[in-house]
């Protein structure tokens, strides 16, 4: 796969990070799509199997190419920038996920930073200033560097962001000093960093704002990343379940929370992997910030789910607005009864625990 990566000399986007990457991934090929003829990873082919079945798919009428690159330890990061040979490689950001074989959050950066370390100083390194450890990491880089973030100085900087309904957000950002605004089909400050992200890449690639407003107003968002169903019964489902860790917990409990709604911030949640050592603790305090940011009712299935649920309390939810249960059709076979026309259900878990079933259930009872 090494090997035949070299003989195409194109615009090649690696793209890292503990939340966001996939997204990211989408945000940049639909920019980069506005020029050029792009090869994107499909699905979740973003490991040491998928990244090179991937690369084989390269052919001479592509013209750029956008990696998703993933890892859960240690040397997994630099082996795939030595297969991808990025022009471009970008972290989104470093939280608490992995932590089963990482430890802490300063190793996680580490881990995703062996992409700037790895990569051809001739690249570009795209970087997020709200980071603290991979501010630190990308100092590493002896090429050139292009940050975005909240602040002054980012060479990608935001504005302003207004969601409108649950759907969509006009999003207002400046790119070296050029304003762009553009209305996307998803929402959320995380979505605004994904953007963000996507927009330094093209701007290290040279492409102009005009580009970058046109490719995110195109972007869609993915099945079961943040994805919105009405139900026949007034309920609107959001449905999160591809992925969770602690970080995108708390931006979807943001999310969801600050947006008008009818009815109650229903919240079903199911267990965050790959914590380690940390995993009791993590799960509370997930538990404390669905209640801080709204949640009126909470549904939890999984080994954590006390976890969750004593965190709940700890923050004042009352034990009657808690519900356990033992599997996903329980689960769903609880929620149904407590549903009223207004209510917005947040589904969200680690990809292990299959939450998209209890979606499924939901969708057969009441229709779309």
């Amino acid at each position: 796969a090494q090997w035949w990566r070299r003989r195409f000399d194109i615009p090649c986007v690696a793209i890292t990070g503990s939340n966001g990457k996939t997204t990211t991934k989408e945000m940049t090929a639909s920019i980069l799509s506005t020029k050029w003829k792009t090869l994107k990873t499909e699905g979740n082919f973003n490991n040491l199997i998928g990244l090179p079945l991937m690369m084989n798919q390269l052919n001479k009428n592509h013209q750029a190419a956008v990696f998703e690159i993933g890892m859960n330890a240690f040397g997994e990061i630099q082996r795939l920038t030595e297969i991808a040979d990025p022009t471009v490689g970008a972290v989104t950001n470093a939280s608490a996920a992995h932590l089963e074989k990482l430890q802490t959050v300063e190793s996680v950066a580490r881990a995703k930073a062996e992409l700037y370390k790895t990569m051809n100083p001739k690249g570009i390194a795209v970087y997020n200033a709200e980071d603290p450890f991979l501010s630190k990491q990308v100092q590493s880089f002896t090429g050139k560097k292009i940050s975005f973030g909240m602040g002054s100085k980012c060479d990608v900087r935001f504005e302003h962001m207004e969601s409108v309904g649950f759907d969509s957000m006009e999003l207002k950002i400046s790119v070296q000093g050029k304003l762009l605004k553009a209305k996307l089909k998803t929402t959320g400050i995380h979505n605004v960093m994904n953007a963000m992200t996507a927009c330094a890449i093209a701007m290290g690639l040279d492409l102009p704002v005009e580009a970058m407003k046109k490719g995110l107003e195109n972007f869609k968002p993915l099945k079961m990343r943040f994805e919105q169903l009405q139900l026949t019964n007034g309920v609107r489902l959001v449905n999160d379940a591809y992925n969770a860790n602690p970080l995108s917990m708390e931006a979807a409990f943001r999310t969801v929370g600050s947006a008008k709604r009818g009815g109650r911030f229903i919240a079903v949640l199911g267990d965050m992997k790959e914590l380690g050592e940390a995993s009791e603790k993590l799960h509370k305090e997930v538990g404390r910030k669905a209640v801080e940011q709204g949640v009126s009712e909470l549904f939890v299935i999984g080994e954590f789910a006390k976890s969750f649920a004593e965190g709940a309390l700890q923050a004042g939810l009352p034990q009657e607005s808690i519900t356990i249960a033992e599997n996903e059709t329980a689960l769903a076979q609880k929620i149904m009864p407590a549903l009223k026309a207004g209510d917005v259900v947040l589904v969200k878990g680690s990809r292990a625990m299959h939450l998209e079933t209890v979606v499924e259930i939901l969708k057969e009872r009441f229709g779309l």
